[in-house]
């Protein structure tokens, strides 16, 4: 299923916390998966510098997931835990991946 497809399936307005999102990514590049989220949240996902350098090139990561209806944040912790980070909410108004 396209992206475009999922954004008009899931509420398009929203936070972190309250934006629930379904996805399905098989080999996507980290960078298609943040496009993704800050399409369906309407909030920019920022990786600060101490977060791309332990992560390298994002277009060069992929990932393999499947979630049904879990919030912005939960999703983005599920993609960046694993890799060390930490995913903040700043102000409702962005999301912050950083080193912990």
């Amino acid at each position: 299923m396209s992206l475009i497809a999922l954004a008009l399936v899931a509420a398009l307005a929203g936070e972190g916390d309250t934006t629930k999102v379904t996805a399905d990514f098989q080999n996507a590049s980290l960078t298609t998966i943040l496009e993704y989220f800050s399409l369906i949240g309407q909030v920019p996902i920022e990786l600060d510098a101490a977060a791309r350098k332990k992560l390298g090139d994002p277009d060069k990561i992929t990932l393999s997931l499947n979630f049904k209806d879990i919030s912005l944040t939960a999703a983005a912790k599920l993609v960046f835990t694993p890799h060390g980070l930490e995913v903040k909410v700043v102000d409702n108004k962005k999301v912050l991946v950083t080193v912990p």
